[in-house]
């Protein structure tokens, strides 16, 4: 299950950033819980990952610099 299918069960708010091939599907699917941002500026992200509770990395992605951005953060 994605983690928009996830979230779309539990109702907790989710923000899904960047616009990769799978971005019309996700956004079909997803409740008015989930909010799509599509790409951001640089300055937008961070605050984005300063203000977060959590990062979920999509689980396809092998190794990316988003991780470690989180992490420089302090956000787990």
């Amino acid at each position: 299950m994605s983690p928009c299918g996830s979230f779309r069960e539990t109702g907790r708010k989710l923000r899904v950033v960047g616009q990769g091939p799978e971005y019309r599907t996700l956004k079909a699917m997803a409740r008015p819980n989930v909010e799509f941002c599509g790409r951001v500026s640089d300055d937008e992200l961070r605050n984005l990952y300063a203000r977060c509770r959590a990062y979920i990395m999509p689980g396809e992605e092998d190794f990316g610099i988003t991780p470690v951005e989180a992490l420089a953060a302090a956000r787990p």
